[in-house]
C-alpha cells in the first residue's frame, strides 16, 4: 500500500524531524512571474534578543497504526470513527511525553506560551538566538506590507536530539498568508445614508455637540488620535488617581433604519478587575447615565481597536450615545478610554425578501440548495452539527441578520467567536468573514458556527487555530478559505496535515479552497507560479475547486438555475488546481482513472465560485472565488453528518460515493471548460476524475442517502 509522504523528505508524517521549511527571501523586482502583491522584504537577521516564536507538532503514538486506520476508512462502506476520548487514550501524546518537551524548551531558554488539551501542539517563545541555537536555523526579520515586521526562518529547522523522540516538526515562520481567494471582485456599493453622528472624529478640537456627561470631566485630546489631530479622552490618563464616578461623552441622535454604531477605541487600565473601574459603551437615559449596555470591559490594550454594534432595533428613536469610564477613585490606579471616528450609519432599507437571486444579480442560498440538492431542502439543516471557520475577523451580527432576512431564512444554530493568539482585537478580512459565515449560516441554518479568529493568518496562527478546533472537540467540519503554494513552507504542510490526520480518525473534516489563479498559486512573496495550493493539497483535507453557471461575463447578471456547470474561468479568476510536488498520491487517489500519478491531485471536488451575493457593512455586492465554494461544501458535509447521525470524514464520504455504482447519481460530472487564466494554460475538464474539477460536483442529498441508506 503506498504511503502518504512528503516528497521533499520521503518520510511519513511522524518522521519529519529534518523537514522544517525555510523561507526564500524575496528581492523586490527580481521575483519571477506575474506580480500580485508587494513582497515580504528581508530586513536581515533578527536581533539576538528579539523574541521569536516556534510551534511544535508532537508525534502521535502508534502512528503507523493510525495511518492504517485512516486508510481503511477510505475503503470501508460502514466506517467506524473513534470517539474523542478513545482517540486521545490510544494515539495522543502522553502527559509525560509533553512534559519532556516542555522541560527541553525551558532548558533551552524558551518560554511555553500555549498548550492544548490534546497535547499535540506546543507554542513557545524566546530570544531569537535561543531559537536559532536549539533548532540550528537562522531567523530573519521581514517587512510585510500591511502587517509590519514579522519573523521567519530562512533555513529549515532541525529537531535536536533531546526533542526528536517526541517532536515531529517545528515551525518558526510567522509571515502572513496573503490569501487572495475572495477578493477577485467585490463590488460593494457605498452605504447610502450619511453618518448621523456630528463631530465623530473630534476634528474641530472641541467636544460640541458632544457633552461631558459624567461627574468627572471628559475632554478632547491630542495624545494619540486614531486619525487626524484629535480624539476624545474619558477617564484618567495617569496613575496619580483614577476618576471617581463617571467620565463620559454623550450625544443625542435619531437612529436610522438598520443602523450600525461604530467607533475606534483605545483602552488602558491597571485595575485588575471590573469591580473598581471599567470602560462602557451604552445608550444613556435622560440624566446621562448608561441605561442600555452595549459593551462593558476592563480592557488593557494600548492600541486602537474598531468595534461595531447593531442599533437596528432602535430605528426611528432618539437615543443618547454614551462612551465612558467608571472609576472608584483609587490612588495609583487609572482607567482610560480614548474614542475616535464615531459613526452611526443606516444602511439602505432592506429589500422585500424574495427567494433566488440577490438584489445585485448574484446567486442566493435557494439557488445553491436547489442546484446541489442539499439535504436542507428535505429538512436536514445541520442541526446538532458544528462548523468551524478559520478567518482573521468576525461577522457583523447586523449584516448576517439582514442577509438572512432578505432570503427569508430562519436560523436556529448559533454563531460564536473564539479568539486565537490575540485575535478579536484587530480588524482583518471582513469580506471573507462575511462570505464564510453567510454561506454556511444560510445553507445549514440549524448548524452552529464557531469562528476561530486569529489576529492574522500567519502559518503559526493557522496551525494554532486548527489544533484548537480539534482540541475543543466541538466542530465536525472546518472551513479554510485561503491558499498559497504548498512548496512555500513544507513545515506548514506537514503540521496542518498532521493535525487533520488525527481529526479524520474522529470523523472531523478539514476543507480548503483550491485558489483563484487557475493552474498557478500564490508563492508567498511577490508572484504566482505553477503548482498546487496548500492547505488544500494536504492529503487529509478536502480540496475544493470552482465551477460556474450561466454567463462567464462578470458584468452580466446570472439567470436560471445552477445546472450543467463548467469549470470556473472568467476575467476575474479561475478555479485553482495542481499536482503537488510535496505529497505523493494518497491511497484514495491511487489507481483512480484520470489521476495524474506524480503527486496528490487538487482539487477533490468543485462547487460554485462565481457571482455570489454577499452583504457587508450594510450593502449588497458580488464575490468571486473558491472561497465561496469551500463553505458551500462545509454546509453540505454538516448536513450529510446529520443525516448519517454521526460525523463523517469528508474524504471517505466523497471518494466512497465516487467508487460506488451510484456515482452518476451522486455527482455532476464537470466536462466543460478549462481553468486557463491570465496567460497560463490550465487543464480541461474531462469525463470522470480530472485534475481541474476532481470527482465533480457532489449532490448532497444523493450522497447522504448513498452513504447512510434510507433517509429518516
Amino acid at each position: 500500500m503506498p504511503t502518504r509522504t512528503l516528497l521533499s523528505c520521503s518520510l511519513l508524517i511522524g518522521t519529519l524531524a529534518a523537514c522544517g521549511g525555510g523561507i526564500t527571501p524575496q528581492v523586490p523586482g527580481s521575483a519571477q512571474g506575474k506580480a500580485t502583491a508587494a513582497s515580504a522584504r528581508d530586513l536581515g537577521r533578527r536581533s539576538p534578543g528579539k523574541p521569536a516564536r516556534v510551534v511544535l507538532l508532537l508525534r502521535y503514538n502508534h502512528e503507523a497504526e493510525l495511518e492504517r486506520f485512516v486508510d481503511r476508512l477510505e475503503r470501508d462502506p460502514q466506517p467506524h470513527y473513534l470517539a474523542r476520548q478513545e482517540f486521545l487514550a490510544r494515539y495522543a501524546p502522553t502527559v509525560s511525553q509533553e512534559h519532556r518537551v516542555l522541560s527541553a524548551l525551558h532548558d533551552a531558554g524558551l518560554r511555553v506560551t500555549r498548550r492544548y488539551a490534546n497535547r499535540l501542539i506546543v507554542d513557545a517563545v524566546g530570544p531569537s538566538v535561543n531559537v536559532e541555537r536549539l533548532f540550528s536555523t537562522e531567523i530573519h526579520d521581514f517587512q510585510q506590507p500591511q502587517y509590519g515586521v514579522r519573523a521567519a526562518n530562512i533555513r529549515p529547522l532541525r529537531i535536536p536530539a533531546q526533542l526528536a523522540p517526541e517532536v515531529a516538526a517545528a515551525e518558526a515562520n510567522d509571515l502572513v498568508l496573503l490569501h487572495r481567494d475572495s477578493d477577485a471582485a467585490a463590488t460593494l456599493p457605498a452605504v447610502k445614508y450619511e453618518n448621523v453622528v456630528s463631530n465623530g472624529s473630534f476634528s474641530t478640537g472641541k467636544l460640541a455637540p458632544w457633552t461631558s456627561c459624567g461627574a468627572a470631566s471628559a475632554s478632547v485630546s491630542r495624545r494619540h488620535p486614531e486619525n487626524g489631530e484629535y480624539d476624545a479622552l474619558t477617564g484618567s490618563a495617569t496613575s496619580a488617581s483614577e476618576v471617581k464616578g463617571w467620565s463620559a461623552i454623550c450625544q443625542r441622535v435619531t437612529v436610522p433604519r438598520n443602523a450600525t454604531l461604530g467607533a475606534w477605541l483605545y483602552q488602558t487600565t491597571n485595575e485588575p478587575t471590573e469591580r473598581n473601574a471599567y470602560q462602557e459603551i451604552a445608550l444613556a437615559d435622560a440624566a446621562g447615565k448608561p441605561a442600555i449596555e452595549l459593551a462593558k470591559t476592563n480592557a488593557n490594550f494600548a492600541g486602537w481597536v474598531h468595534r461595531t454594534w447593531s442599533l437596528a432595533k432602535y430605528a426611528g428613536k432618539t437615543e443618547t450615545l454614551f462612551f465612558g469610564v467608571y472609576g472608584s477613585g483609587r490612588a495609583k490606579h487609572y482607567d482610560t478610554q480614548y474614542v475616535d471616528n464615531v459613526s452611526l450609519v443606516g444602511a439602505a432599507p432592506t429589500p422585500t425578501p424574495v427567494p433566488g437571486l440577490g438584489p445585485t444579480g448574484g446567486w442566493g442560498p435557494s439557488d445553491v440548495t436547489n442546484g446541489l440538492s442539499l439535504p436542507v431542502a428535505y429538512g436536514d439543516d445541520g442541526k446538532g452539527e458544528t462548523a468551524a471557520i478559520v478567518i482573521d475577523n468576525t461577522v457583523s451580527a447586523s449584516d448576517l441578520a439582514a442577509f438572512l432576512h432578505y432570503f427569508g431564512i430562519t436560523r436556529t444554530g448559533t454563531v460564536t467567536d473564539e479568539p486565537i493568539d490575540g485575535g478579536g482585537s484587530t480588524p482583518g478580512d471582513a469580506l471573507e468573514a462575511a462570505l464564510d459565515v453567510e454561506t454556511i449560516a444560510s445553507l445549514a441554518p440549524g448548524a452552529n458556527i464557531i469562528v476561530y479568529n486569529p489576529a492574522v493568518l500567519s502559518d503559526t496562527d493557522v496551525e494554532d487555530a486548527y489544533n484548537q478546533i480539534v482540541s475543543d472537540g466541538k466542530a465536525t467540519v472546518v472551513n479554510s478559505s485561503f491558499s498559497e503554494c504548498d512548496t512555500v513552507d513544507p513545515t506548514f504542510d506537514s503540521i496542518t496535515d498532521g493535525i487533520a490526520l488525527g481529526a479524520s480518525a474522529q470523523g472531523v473534516t478539514f476543507a480548503a479552497s483550491s485558489g483563484d489563479y487557475g493552474p498557478e498559486c500564490y508563492d508567498g512573496g511577490s508572484s504566482i507560479q505553477r503548482g498546487a495550493g496548500a492547505p488544500a493539497s494536504d492529503p487529509h483535507f478536502v480540496g475544493v475547486g470552482g465551477t460556474q453557471s450561466g454567463s462567464t461575463n462578470p458584468n452580466v447578471p446570472v439567470s436560471g438555475p445552477i445546472s450543467n456547470p463548467a469549470v470556473w474561468d472568467d476575467l476575474l479568476g479561475a478555479g485553482g488546481n495542481g499536482v503537488s510536488t510535496i505529497w505523493t498520491p494518497p491511497p484514495y487517489q491511487t489507481g483512480v482513472a484520470g489521476v495524474q500519478p506524480s503527486g496528490r491531485n487538487v482539487p477533490d471536488i468543485a462547487l460554485p465560485a462565481a457571482h455570489d451575493s454577499v452583504y457587508l457593512n450594510g450593502s449588497w455586492g458580488l464575490v468571486w472565488g473558491t472561497s465561496w465554494a469551500s463553505p458551500i461544501y462545509v454546509a453540505m458535509q454538516a448536513e450529510i453528518n446529520q443525516v448519517c447521525t454521526t460525523s463523517q470524514w469528508g474524504i471517505d464520504t466523497l471518494y466512497g460515493a465516487f467508487a460506488k455504482t451510484a456515482y452518476k447519481y451522486d455527482f455532476v460530472d464537470v466536462v466543460k471548460g478549462s481553468n486557463s487564466f491570465d496567460g497560463a494554460t490550465g487543464e480541461s475538464a474531462l469525463p470522470g476524475f480530472d485534475s481541474v474539477s476532481g470527482i465533480g460536483i457532489p449532490i448532497g442529498t444523493q450522497i447522504a442517502t448513498d452513504e447512510c441508506g434510507t433517509r429518516r
